[in-house]
């Protein structure tokens, strides 16, 4: 797989705000990888604020 990579193609790799959580996915792909990189940044919504709040 890795053998086949493109230099022009672009590789995305996702991360949470707990960037810690992710490093070592992402120092892989860094390391791994000698194409453009995307880096995607998931939000997860607030489990404390009520679904509700948001119909209004």
């Amino acid at each position: 797989l890795f053998g086949r990579f493109h230099m022009e193609e672009m590789i995305y790799i996702a991360v949470r705000k707990d960037y810690n959580s992710d490093k070592r996915n992402l120092l892989f792909v860094l390391h791994r990888f000698p194409g453009p990189i995307g880096i995607l940044h998931v939000h997860s919504p607030s489990k404390l604020i009520p679904p509700l709040l948001f119909c209004v």
